[in-house]
């Protein structure tokens, strides 16, 4: 095949491969380089070269305007033995041409010369330059236009061949237009490969071994062409072409989509993230503006993936931009993320909540190098926003430190809580996590605001207060009371429910997960000075609690019961005096108000064990209580 025997005279050449790279610095260089600078080699070499040329243009022609009445022939096996289409094999070949011919400095600056100042575009039907952005988006129906801001085109535009047509002799080779049109053979397919009549395997098969070679090509020209504007918007383009075909139809277990999408990534984020003194270049910052195209498109076929994408963002949001337009609608899209979780299916939600928890149990800080003026301002100030809607107590500049997942996760919970139970379980005891056991301070804070927000937030929403969501909440939430280690985010965490209390939410299923937390306070073997607070703070829950009960008693038993052991841990509590004076009074006129007999009896057992307290006070307040005691029995028992 000449495009084969071309690709390994090149190879085989001394200065095929130098590592140039046409940058910013290095583009001046290229303009030293002569126009239409001629290949200087023998007659073979100039065959070998123009029957490739040939080949290439024959073959972009075929693919331009036949693609349809040849996909029989595109389809078939190129030999009994291979198991890839005729058309993936070609493609697989020029790709190979494409990566070898223009990987050194003379080779790129023809390439450059050749797209910047020879080729043109073909004219072509307003309705064939939409048909592949006009394509159905995974969202399905839903008013999810507003999502992001999406100004760049990104469209795989038809080209004329040159290089055959504009060569007077055959000296006067043009191997820039060459792999130029080996280029846009690849791209043309990709948009082929997405447009054409073809059901999901028989497409799967057409692309068949050409998806990893394409994916190189466009690689390969982004890296070595970062600054040209035709090439990386041409290969972004072809990209977008290949992701939206593939991940429409690729299913679990395959490795192409994370290819796709980590494929993406690599290219978003530079080799030198930590340096912020650097600029971007055009290269990544067209793949960012893409990554949302991408999303914009494909949300919903990300599937299990999500954790690439997620992490490629995290990396965006602490980088610096310059201010310019494309940056700052990036920094706008990244801020939006909670917004396209809106309109997500209910497994695709899983997914994103799925990994944006996994990412944050080994990323809960933010980098300490992160710009004010990074991409990821604006969710920061988005997240701070949401939170001063309740009673916070994490400062907003603290919030700054927070890493990007948890700061994430948080918009994301807040735009789907009228979905709640197909997500919040798994939110909710992950924040909880966080509040009790992180060993930032700022973090454990962040986490309270953010639970605390998302059961007055759900609670508000359902009306009618059902049951299954209120244990769902208040159950992880008790639990970081209960179990952590930090005295800090037991009073951050009780004071957090004092709130939720005083503001008169329903919470009456969850009445002995609270009161069973409250006793826990009571009976914590920490020494007064650092528990005492905490203590009293528990405690003033508990009245807020009683006072609800002297009002509208639970009809449930256990509910009762629980009331009182809560009551009679206050009681022998030795972190304050008044509170387990208060607590026994309390517990009189519990048992005043419930005279069931299995109350009573509690109330007198709990009142007998006081008796052997040996704080005076008790004592005193005990001979007070023994004068309703006698009424009680005078009343109940001799009537």
């Amino acid at each position: 095949m000449p495009i084969k025997s071309a690709t390994r005279l090149l190879r085989d050449s001394h200065d095929y491969e130098d590592g140039f790279v046409y940058s910013v610095d290095t583009a001046e260089e290229l303009k030293d380089q002569t126009e239409h600078e001629q290949i200087k080699t023998d007659e073979k070499w100039l065959l070998t070269l123009w029957a490739a040329t040939i080949s290439i243009e024959a073959i972009y022609s075929l693919i331009s305007k036949h693609f349809e009445s040849m996909l029989p022939l595109f389809l078939a096996k190129e030999n009994d033995n291979s198991e890839d289409s005729l058309l993936s094999s070609v493609i697989s070949v020029i790709c190979d041409f494409v990566v070898v011919a223009s990987s050194s400095k003379s080779s790129i600056s023809k390439l450059i010369q050749a797209v910047e100042s020879v080729f043109q575009y073909e004219q072509e039907e307003e309705k064939a330059l939409n048909e592949v952005k006009g394509m159905k988006s995974s969202f399905g129906q839903g008013n999810y236009s507003d999502v992001f801001v999406r100004e760049e085109s990104f469209a795989v535009k038809r080209i004329r061949p040159f290089v055959v047509s504009n060569a007077k002799s055959m000296s006067e080779y043009d191997l820039g237009g060459t792999v130029w049109i080996a280029m846009n053979c690849i791209f043309l397919s990709c948009r082929y490969f997405q447009t054409c009549n073809l059901n999901e395997e028989a497409k799967l098969q057409l692309i068949g071994g050409g998806f990893g070679p394409s994916l190189v090509v466009i690689q390969h020209l982004l890296r070595r062409c970062p600054v040209s504007e035709v090439v990386c918007r041409s290969s972004l383009s072809a990209y977008l072409c290949l992701s939206r075909t593939l991940l429409s139809i690729e299913r679990d277990g395959d490795s192409k989509r994370e290819v796709i999408l980590a494929t993406l990534c690599k290219l978003i984020v530079p080799l030198w993230f930590d340096d912020h003194s650097r600029k971007l270049l055009m290269s990544n910052i067209m793949a960012m503006t893409l990554l949302f195209e991408v999303l914009y498109y494909n949300a919903n076929d990300i599937s299990a993936d999500w954790v690439i994408v997620l992490k490629c963002l995290s990396k965006l949001s602490e980088l610096t931009h310059s201010g310019s337009n494309p940056e700052k609608n990036i920094e706008f899209n990244l801020s939006r993320i909670g917004r396209l979780s809106a309109f997500l299916n209910d497994m695709t939600l899983k997914h994103l909540v799925s990994a944006f928890i996994h990412l944050s149990l080994s990323d809960d800080r933010r980098s300490s190098s992160a710009h004010s003026n990074s991409f990821g301002r604006t969710i920061y100030e988005n997240a701070v926003g949401k939170l001063q809607t309740t009673r916070f107590v994490t400062k907003p500049d603290e919030v700054q430190n927070i890493s990007f997942p948890l700061v994430a996760l948080f918009l994301i919970s807040v735009e789907n809580y009228g979905r709640f139970e197909c997500f919040g379980e798994s939110v909710i005891r992950h924040y909880s996590s966080q509040a009790s056991k992180n060993k930032s301070s700022v973090v454990r804070n962040f986490a309270f605001d953010v639970v605390s927000h998302s059961i007055v937030s759900v609670l508000t929403l359902d009306a009618e207060s059902k049951e299954m969501h209120q244990k769902l909440l208040m159950e992880p939430f008790c639990g970081t009371i209960q179990t952590t280690n930090y005295i800090d985010a037991a009073e951050i965490g009780l004071n957090k429910l004092k709130q939720i209390l005083e503001d008169g939410h329903d919470l009456s299923a969850a009445w002995p997960l609270i009161m069973s937390t409250l006793t826990t306070v009571a009976n914590s073997s920490h020494g007064v000075d650092d528990w005492g607070l905490c203590c009293s703070t528990a405690f003033a829950c508990l009245k807020l609690m009683v006072d609800d009960f002297l009002n509208d008693p639970p009809e449930q038993e256990f509910t009762r019961v629980e009331l009182l052991n809560c009551c009679g841990a206050f009681c022998s509590s030795r972190f304050d005096i008044n509170t387990s004076l208060t607590a026994i009074g309390m517990l009189w006129s519990i048992a005043d108000q419930d005279s069931s007999s299995s109350s009573v009896d509690y109330v007198l057992s709990k009142l007998a064990h006081l008796a052997a307290d040996d704080r005076v006070e008790v004592s005193a307040q005990l001979v007070c209580i023994k004068c309703h005691v006698h009424q009680y029995i005078h009343l109940h028992i001799y009537s």
